[in-house]
């Protein structure tokens, strides 16, 4: 037996629905970002703020 092909808008349509699930997601998350874009460390970031600023150093290739 042979596959029937299913109809163009059929898949079409699931293409759209999948799109507009993924940008329903992510908004938050790009507004969250968004807005705290300049926020930097912070003081309470602590080893998270040392371990970033120490992976920078070694990607600009400082000691």
């Amino acid at each position: 037996m042979t596959d029937v092909p299913q109809p163009r808008g059929g898949r079409l349509r699931k293409r759209r629905i999948q799109i507009l699930a993924w940008t329903a997601v992510l908004i938050p998350f790009f507004a969250m970002a968004i807005l705290r874009w300049d926020d930097g460390l912070g003081l309470d970031a602590g080893d998270h703020a040392h371990y970033l600023l120490h992976a920078r150093a070694l990607a600009e290739s400082r000691s």
